[in-house]
């Protein structure tokens, strides 16, 4: 039985798209099972990727609502209940409500979306008001185009609702990538509640051993991966990097679709591998990091969790961010498409980390002229990166969970 006292901390994550929040979030419960076994952790989620990830620390459980997705850069979807998005958004509304109150948790901490995907979040904000529980708001370093970021900030009045419902304010990243309170205008009430926690990935790794490389992907060392994260997105990368492998000198190659491919596209990939050669198609690996890590050089897209573990592992990299949107080919930069993943390469690539191939310029030409460049000149940075984002935030909430006030103490 566990202490009378012991912390409770939730943690709430909408997630419509990919595996990059959930994926972050049980980053974080894994922490803080390691630093208090004797706490309870409340995942309450509508991630669609959930059951992709693993399972969660002994001392946490998971609530799951009911799934919308992205159809677009800002339409959402219900995934599997065939019923209006207003009533999904209501039930959705109550289901987080209800379970947050009735966990009474000392600590909520609220990934990336103040309000979650359709502003189903407030409820449970406004019943929080006045009660004990202290709530945060989780940031990536990058969330788009500044001025776009603004403009629906401004309009949706979730300025308003950082300075009313917000206790802190947590950005998984550095200033020197990108100040947050001067991209987004944050008011100064709000930029006071602003604290840089580093970036978050997983523990150090050593890379896989030649051995493990050839038992698992049956492929001898060295070799090049390309990864599409969820995969949901990555069907344009994947393919060009298939049709640039024709351009390099043979060398054994392996494509990690993600789950969240399609299944036609899987299987059309999985296709084409057959005609080159030492090229092998996964839908996953135990754990990717490991073999980043070893690989000649990497290609990626450029989501929060990818760039971390890019930066992470150091391994040379090529990335091609997404502009595209969510499901649909390849598209020419234009209005309402998204920059988020544009942004962070480009501050990337200018700290040394990766070598960036821009999104017009996904053909397989400049694709395998890239690989050779990142293989035969790897990555030298210029900044020393805070890694710490894990452990920063995990104490954090403890702290807060235990009533301290200090936040900048506890980073």
């Amino acid at each position: 039985m566990p202490p009378i006292d012991a912390p409770r901390i939730a943690i709430f994550t909408h997630d419509t798209f990919g595996l990059g929040h959930i994926r972050r979030c049980t980053h974080f419960m894994q922490a803080l099972s390691e630093r208090s076994p004797e706490s309870s952790l409340l995942l309450v989620t509508g991630s669609p990727a959930f059951n992709a990830l693993g399972e969660l620390p002994h001392n946490a459980d998971c609530v799951k609502i009911p799934t919308v997705v992205k159809t677009g850069t800002r339409d959402h979807a219900p995934a599997h209940l065939p019923l209006p998005l207003s009533e999904i958004t209501a039930l959705r509304a109550h289901i987080v409500r209800e379970s947050v109150l009735a966990f009474d948790p000392d600590v909520l901490l609220v990934d990336n979306f103040p309000l979650g995907s359709k502003d189903e979040l407030l409820p449970t904000l406004q019943a929080l008001r006045g009660r004990r529980t202290r709530t945060l708001l989780g940031l990536r370093d990058v969330l788009g185009a500044p001025d776009v970021v603004r403009k629906d900030w401004s309009r949706q009045g979730i300025y308003r609702v950082l300075e009313r419902y917000y206790d802190a304010v947590l950005v998984y990243g550095s200033a020197e990538l990108q100040d947050v309170a001067e991209a987004y205008r944050l008011p100064a009430s709000v930029a006071a509640k602003l604290r840089y926690c580093g970036y978050v990935t997983g523990e150090a790794v050593e890379p896989a051993s030649s051995e493990s490389v050839r038992t698992t992907l049956g492929v001898a060392s060295p070799f090049v991966l390309a990864t599409g994260g969820g995969g949901g997105d990555a069907y344009p990368l994947l393919s060009t990097f298939v049709d640039a492998l024709e351009l390099l000198p043979p060398t054994p190659a392996v494509v990690v679709t993600g789950p969240l491919m399609s299944r036609a596209h899987r299987a059309e990939l999985r296709d084409r591998s057959r005609a080159v050669a030492d090229l092998t198609v996964v839908e996953s690996l135990p754990d990717l990091r490991r073999y980043m890590a070893a690989a000649s050089a990497v290609v990626s897209m450029c989501g929060y969790n990818t760039a971390t573990e890019i930066v992470s592992t150091r391994c040379p990299a090529v990335v091609v961010p997404r502009t595209w949107r969510y499901g649909e080919p390849l598209k020419r930069r234009k209005a309402g498409t998204e920059f988020e993943q544009l942004i962070r390469a480009r501050a990337l690539a200018e700290k040394g980390f990766i070598r960036l191939v821009e999104p017009e310029d996904l053909v397989p030409e400049r694709l395998a002229a890239g690989i050779r460049a990142a293989i035969e000149d790897p990555n030298e940075p210029s900044w020393e990166v805070d890694l710490e984002g894990r452990a920063n935030v995990s104490r954090l909430l403890l702290q807060m969970a235990s009533g301290g006030e200090d936040l900048h103490a506890a980073i």
